[in-house]
This record gives C-alpha cells, structure tokens and sequence, in this order.
C-alpha cells in the first residue's frame, strides 16, 4: 500500500562506520589522509628548514664581514680626514717675576722698584723678562728654565701612539746684556713629565725627569712611556724647557706611529725663552728701604751679590 499523492519513503540507515545507505546518497563522515601523505609533508617541510638553514648560514657570516669592513672603510676614511690629535691649553713660558733684562745700559739706582719694565721704558730703553735662573754652570754661562703646558686630544678611530716628543729651536740670539733688574722667582709647574735642554742641540728629543729636582736623564720620554690617545681621550702634558744665554725661539713637535707629526706652538708663533747673560754693564737688585715705605732699586755685581743681597735691607 502507499500514501496517494507522496512520494515513496526513502529506506536509509546507517550503519556502524558512519555511512548512509540507501536513499541514493552514500556520505563518509570521517575524512583520513593517508599515512604516506604525512610523511611526504614531514620530508619536505624538513627540507626547507634545513635548506633555509644552510643558506642562511651560508649568507651570515659573509654578510657581517662584508658589513665590518664597510664600516672599517668609514672609518679609514674619516681618519685620513683629520689630524691624530687636537691641541689645546697651551700656556707658557710666562716668565713672571723673573729678573728684567734690556739691551741698553740705564742707571736705576734710586728707582723705586715696581714694574721693571715700566721703569725701563720711563728711561727710553726696550725690556723683556728673563726666565728662571737655575744655576751658574760655569763663569761664562748662565743658565735659566721655563715651563710649557698643553694638551693633547685624540680625533682618530684608531689610537694615536706617541713616537717622539721633541723641541725644535728656531732661532738662536745672544742674550740681553745692557742692563738687568735682578729678579729670583721660586718653585716649579706641578706635575712636569719631561724636559729639554736646548743647549744640546737644534732639535732635542725630551727626556725624562729625575729625582733630585728635576734633573734631566738620558732616557727619551716618548720611548720609555708608552703614550696612546684614543679617540676623544685627552692627556696633560707639562715640559720642561732649559736654555743657556740666548734668546731662543722654539717650538714642539709631537711625532707619532703614523708618521704624522703635530706642531704646537702660541697660536702660530713660536715659544720664546730668554735666558741671562754672564755679565751686564748694570745691574740692580731689590733692597727694602729702612723706613719701611717699599723696594728701592741698587747696584749690585751680577750674579751672586745680586741674588744675596735681593730683598735685604737698604743700607
């Protein structure tokens, strides 16, 4: 029997696995990929992990090698562009309170004592002030020292090592030995590394120091100090100048590994030290007056009566 006007009923079950039978459709509900399939993708997928591993590998360390030597030739470049170091603080020699010295012959006895160079002037005469007076080495040279200071900074990437540290002495002039208005400052800078003493020669390499007083040694500065200035890094430097009875125009020539050689002098124009002669036709030393009002100006016989009669009572 059947159901006028329908259609018929469709028989469909399904059965353990899922499946619809019957009705003209037949659905699998669970979907399976083979076992072959996974492994397949494993294999490939290591493959490109692996094959991206060792090009990156590959790539790497070529690409920093090329990157630290682009960035060495920045550098090299910037390097060449510039000076090893900049210089800075230059100071010295000041020469003050040293003795007053001139070329001419002027009677000062009676001067009352202030600027001696002023006093010099007043008389019609040129001055300039002598540097320290250290010791009479002989009875015909006088000897005198000064002190330069300056700093030195390092511009470049690569360290800049020191190879000499040296004075060049430009010109040499007999020193003033008209008149001299004895003068006995005491002390030394702080902190002085090296010295020169330009009676050797034209171009002196400084040495080092030694105890007592600062006497010089035969040791070069430059080559028993290991001097390096990085980029940026700044060092002080103060040097010892010593000169015999000249008036001596200099300057300083700091050398490095380079061979690039830096010149320091006062803003273009050379040191000066002058130094004091063995004998003057006048001499003058400081004498305080008895009522007590000052320093008067007096003859003296140049150098020792100068230096032990200076600042003593006026007679």
């Amino acid at each position: 029997m059947g159901i006028k006007g329908g259609k018929p009923l469709s028989h469909a079950t399904v059965n353990a696995q899922g499946v619809q039978i019957g009705g003209g459709n037949t659905q699998n509900n669970n979907f399976r990929i083979s076992p072959r399939w996974i492994v397949f993708a494993v294999v490939v997928v290591g493959l490109l992990v692996a094959t991206s591993i060792l090009v990156y590998g590959e790539l790497y360390p070529q690409r920093v090698v090329n990157a630290n030597k682009a960035l060495a030739a920045d550098r090299d470049e910037f390097d060449a562009t510039v000076p090893p170091v900049r210089v800075s603080a230059v100071r010295g020699p000041e020469r003050k309170f040293g003795s007053v010295v001139s070329e001419s012959a002027v009677d000062l006895d009676g001067a009352d004592v202030g600027d001696g160079s002023k006093v010099l002037q007043e008389r019609g005469a040129t001055s300039s002030v002598a540097s320290r007076l250290v010791v009479l080495t002989s009875a015909e040279e006088m000897q005198v020292e000064d002190t330069i200071s300056f700093k030195i900074t390092g511009l470049r990437n690569k360290p800049a090592v020191i190879s000499s540290l040296a004075v060049k002495v430009l010109s040499r002039r007999p020193a003033p030995s008209g008149t001299v208005i004895a003068g006995f400052p005491q002390g030394v800078a702080d902190a002085i590394e090296a010295g020169v003493d330009l009676n050797q020669a034209d171009v002196v390499e400084a040495k080092v120091l030694g105890d007592p007083y600062y006497q010089l040694t035969d040791l070069d500065f430059a080559k028993e100090n290991t001097i390096t200035l990085a980029k940026d890094e700044t060092l002080s430097f103060n040097l010892l100048i010593i000169a015999g009875s000249c008036v001596c125009d200099f300057e300083i020539a700091v050398e490095f590994l380079t061979g690039d050689i830096v010149t320091i002098d006062m803003d273009g124009e050379p040191f000066t030290i002058v130094g004091l002669a063995p004998k003057y036709e006048m001499a003058f030393t400081h004498r305080q007056r008895a009522d007590g009002s000052g320093n008067v100006l007096r003859p003296c016989n140049w150098p020792k009566d100068c230096a032990y009669s200076f600042a003593a009572p006026d007679k």
